[in-house]
């Protein structure tokens, strides 16, 4: 039975999974998993291939890892599945799993690092008919080999094969002479009078029905009176031993005494039958080697473990069909997979309907027992006698008016009174909380709540109860709201003791926002630097890749201090698997990875792809083929001269040197431990010396370290101090990255490729300390700059962190802010706060950070506030202008918002971002995005939070760009949108400004 499953054929589930605290509204299906660990005869982990074999008859394979970690996921047997290692052929492994080992295998989890491999289910071999010869050697040589004693000397009992002689169990051995010797159309049938007190026997004596194996009588009062099967050393079903063929058959050994039941437990109490066979194990499409040892693993089912098969469905119960509350809008209501029908065709099932108030779909699909198939499909409508509804928009601005629309309908047949209240917030002003409606039989009316916002929030949950007589209700939406006005932030950090001034110009009331922070837990700067970029769009590869560092640092520092807590690692390996998964997407058809995962890839951005995937692998399993076929593509891309070929042009970046991308490959491939490319090194470093830029020179000091050139490490390491000490760092001139970037996230990156290689040394020197000094002054609110130098600059704190001495006692610090002393205390991160908001003043504003001498206590003082004013940069190299064809527009209908974006440079520049903030109340037409990028006006787009992200990978000298893009009206109301912005994504620190979108959206 399936009801409005939109395809779905399987749903499972026993119980919720909570996450972030919140109870799920419908429950996702639960798959059958068994988990477990691999350990050698001293405890240890071991990384070997694992199967699973179900009594179904399926296969399933994986790997444990190195931590001797394995999982298998959405596996179904009935009553028992054997897990099997398979090791060297003279070590023996011990398998614990989450069936019978639930609590060890639960107390190992808790130390993992690593995540599980991918489990696989195996399909079966199926046997070639009439195939040439050359092929039926190719299908031999996958065959398991046979023993060269003689079948008549050696007996199989257990696990294991020996001599007749030798053995103490009374075992009867019939070989494949025999069987062959006697043909017939099963082979049951010649084992019927080979072995005493083994009878074979059709219950219902129809030709081809299922025959019944009874070993030494019925031993069994509960019916199951068949004995065990093993073939191929792992036992398997009944079914699987009756469709094994004839000319597969080696030998067929029959235990039926007590060593049955000694060698394997109560499972061969009716005796056991075990198979050897010649090509395969049953069918099941796996070969198992004699030059590898299994060790196997029982997971009988029991009580503490249920695996149902077919799975279950969550179904609710309520006490009653009325309802206070919605919140139950589950899309699949109902889902059977043994509905049976009587004589007259005809079963009956309860379910309970969700919430929602719309049209549903049975659908029923079975057969008869003549083998017919069958489909029929009804729908129906749910209708309460009250129907509600309540829309809100998904966003908002300060100062909007929003009228939320209440819909509501009498399907009763007789006139009604409704009292709907709006629960008071304190983000909403409301003109009318409280309306009283009467509705006659079978009406449906609209009616309004204005409601004015008043202050910013996040998911902020308006609720609107509903009264008539008995029937009560309860509706709630969320809506997040924006602050008005254009974002100034005013930052000052460093890792001394510093003083400053700064002038706070007219800020909206309500909306100044200002503190203080020591990071003295080093976990808290990479979680903050996460944030920075979570706070930010990331829509091409390197965004997301370097979005995805501060998980991989993290993880590091904790191998090297430890001190981190469970929560925080589990939710950086959660953020690292998530970013791993979508990395892979980048990847470009013809090879390589490409900023939009477009073709051809790109050079230095593959290479920066497996420089993450490199150090990724410590934690998770990351897929080796993938990895292999990049550094095969990258190398495919040598030039022969020393260097890599570019791809040009639009999909290139042809406006970054090759110099650059050469060197940035080449410290790549010496970080990950390639080799072969030492035309290309001596070509980057000859290169690099004779530009003294200090981009190219860091990375090749890294790349000669990394080589063991030692001697060109000091002499570039040398060359670099000579040009930089004592210079103003800002100053320095670099020519590129390989992101193109400019201003502070240039010098960022530069400084943190420095900064590692002075670190290689493992000495903390004066340059060292200045060159972090300098990285930490640059941090804001938004992190080091573009997503790059934020990788960077945190990989150099990170990288210090491990280095550096340990310092136990709390640092001395102080913070005076206009003359006033504050009080200091710790956030829950064990950081030092001062909440500064209160002694922020409206023009000019002082300052004092004082650190105790002689200690670097990395700290960071922002004020947030929005303006009236915009703070355009005049070092922005874009211009945007944005507007709307109408003022005011009907729900329904459209209003067309342009936008106009104009490269006022007369260089090719890279990545430029636009950011267009969209009205309350209204949404942009999907279709009309997908087909801006299908013609190459943008590249690549997303909605983030309130606003339309537009992506370029570049624009050309004076080049302008025209977006033309249908909002359709949807709730009613007066809105803004935020302030629209245009900024080249690795310069983000200049902007140009927009004032926000106004619109008027009428019933």
């Amino acid at each position: 039975m399936l009801i409005n499953t939109h395809g779905w054929r399987r749903y499972a589930q026993d119980e919720v999974n909570v996450f972030n605290g919140k109870q799920a509204a419908a429950i996702p299906e639960k798959s059958s998993d068994v988990e477990g660990f691999v350990l050698d005869n001293k405890g240890r982990p071991a990384a070997l291939k694992v199967y699973l074999f179900a009594d179904t008859g399926k296969v399933y394979e994986t790997y444990s890892n190195k931590e001797g970690y394995f999982k298998f996921t959405r596996t179904h047997f009935e009553r028992d599945a054997w897990l099997v290692a398979e090791g060297r052929k003279n070590r023996e492994y011990t398998i614990k799993n989450s069936v019978t080992d639930l609590k060890e295998v639960a107390g190992r989890k808790g130390s993992l690092k690593l995540a599980a491999a991918e489990s696989r289910e195996i399909a079966p071999l199926e046997r070639p008919k009439n195939v040439p010869p050359e092929v039926q050697q190719q299908v031999a040589a996958l065959s398991l080999e046979s023993d060269s004693n003689e079948l008549n000397e050696v007996v199989v009992v257990g696990y294991r094969s020996t001599s007749r002689a030798l053995s103490n169990v009374a075992v009867t051995t019939v070989t494949s002479k025999t069987i062959e010797g006697r043909p017939n159309a099963s082979f049951m049938q010649t084992l019927q009078g080979q072995v005493a007190g083994l009878t074979i026997s059709t219950g219902s004596g129809q030709p081809g029905a299922n025959s019944t194996v009874i070993l030494r009588g019925y031993g069994s009062l509960n019916g199951a009176v068949e004995p065990l099967f093993v073939i191929d050393g792992v036992p398997l079903s009944a079914d699987n031993f009756r469709s094994l063929s004839p000319q597969s058959i080696e030998s067929i050994s029959i235990l039926k005494d007590a060593g049955a039941t000694a060698i394997y437990g109560n499972r061969g109490a009716n005796g056991v039958i075990i198979v050897r066979t010649s090509r395969y194990n049953g069918g099941n499409g796996i070969m198992l080697s004699k030059t590898n040892r299994y060790s196997y693993r029982n997971i009988a089912r029991n009580n503490s473990k249920k695996l149902s098969v077919p799975a279950t469905f969550y179904v609710p119960v309520y006490k009653t069909t009325e309802t206070d509350e919605k919140t139950d809008f589950r899309n699949c209501l109902y889902w059977n997979a043994t509905v049976q029908t009587n004589a007259e065709g005809r079963a009956k099932f309860d379910y309970y309907n969700s919430d929602d108030t719309t049209t549903f779909t049975i659908v029923a699909e079975g057969t008869s027992g003549k083998g017919d198939l069958g489909q029929a499909k009804r729908s129906y409508t749910v209708m309460e006698a009250l129907q509600s509804d309540l829309k809100l928009p998904l966003y908002a601005t300060v100062e909007d008016i929003i009228k939320i629309p209440l819909w509501l309908k009498n399907n009763s047949e007789k006139a009604i009174t409704i009292e709907a209240v709006l629960e008071s917030d304190p983000h909403f002003s409301a003109s009318a909380e409280r309306q009283s409606i009467t509705l006659d039989v079978h009406e449906a009316r609209t009616v309004y709540f204005p409601v004015t916002v008043i202050k910013t929030g996040n998911a902020l949950t308006v609720k609107v109860k509903i009264t008539s007589g008995s029937h009560t209700s309860t509706i709630e939406k969320p809506v997040d709201v924006y602050g008005k006005g254009f974002p100034v932030s005013v930052a000052f950090s460093g890792t001394k003791s510093t003083s400053g001034s700064f002038t706070i110009a007219k800020p909206l009331e309500n909306s100044l926002k200002s503190g203080l922070k020591f990071i003295v837990n080093p976990y808290n700067e990479l979680s903050n630097g996460l944030e920075s970029m979570l706070r930010e769009p990331s829509g091409c590869f390197e965004q997301v890749s370097s979005s995805n560092y501060p998980n991989i640092m993290a993880l590091q520092l904790l191998d090297a201090k430890g001190g981190m807590d469970a929560d925080f690692r589990k939710r950086a390996m959660g953020y690292l698997e998530n970013g791993y998964k979508k990395l892979k997407d980048y990847e470009s058809k013809g090879g390589g990875f490409e900023w939009y995962g477009g073709d051809p890839g790109h050079e230095a951005l593959t290479a920066y792809g497996l420089l993450q995937f490199h150090e990724m692998k410590g934690f998770i399993d990351i897929d080796t083929d993938l990895v292999k076929r990049s550094v095969k593509w990258l190398n495919s891309r040598k030039d022969g001269k020393g260097g890599f070929k570019q791809h040009q042009g639009k999909y290139g970046f042809s406006s970054i040197k090759d110099v650059v991308n050469n060197a940035y490959i080449v410290y790549v491939l010496s970080e990950t431990g390639e080799k072969g490319f030492e035309k290309e090194y001596q070509a980057a470093l000859a290169e690099a010396q004779d530009s003294r830029d200090v981009y190219r020179m860091s990375l090749m000091a890294l790349s000669a370290y990394n080589l063991g050139d030692i001697p060109m490490y000091k002499k570039l390491m040398g060359i670099i101090r000579q040009d930089t000490d004592g210079k103003d760092y800002n100053k320095i001139k670099v020519e590129q990255t390989v992101v193109h970037s400019y201003g502070t996230s240039q010098t960022v990156e530069w400084l943190s490729l420095y900064a590692l290689a002075i670190m290689k040394e493992g000495k903390v020197t004066q340059q060292l300390l200045a060159a972090l000094d300098h990285i930490q002054s640059c941090k804001n609110r938004g992190g080091f700059g573009s997503t790059q130098a934020t990788a960077l600059a945190l990989k150099a704190v990170t990288s210090f962190a491990k280095i550096a001495q340990h310092t136990p006692s709390q640092p001395e610090v102080k913070a005076v802010v206009n003359g006033t002393t504050l009080n200091t205390g710790f956030d829950a991160s064990g950081n030092i706060a001062v909440n500064t908001t209160e002694n922020i003043a409206t023009g000019k504003n002082s300052f004092s950070v004082i650190i105790e001498e002689g200690r670097m206590v990395p700290f960071l003082f922002y004020v947030d506030h929005m303006s009236y004013v915009p703070n355009n940069s005049p070092e922005c190299l874009l211009e945007l202008k944005t507007s709307l064809s109408t003022a005011k527009v009907k729900i329904s209908e459209t209003a067309r918002m342009h936008a106009e974006v104009t490269n006022a440079s007369r260089n090719v520049v890279n990545n430029p971002l636009v950011r267009i903030g969209i009205p309350g109340g209204m949404s942009p037409e999907p279709w009309q995005l997908k087909e801006l990028v299908e013609k190459e006006v943008v590249d690549y787009y997303e909605i983030f939070g309130s606003e339309l992200v537009l992506y370029f990978r570049q624009m050309g000298p004076k080049e302008t760009r025209k977006i033309n893009i249908d909002l359709k009206a949807q709730v009613p109301g007066q809105y803004l949108g935020i302030a629209s912005s245009a900024y080249l994504y690795y310069n983000n620190e200049h902007k140009n400004w927009n004032s926000g979108l106004a619109v008027e959206v009428t019933e």
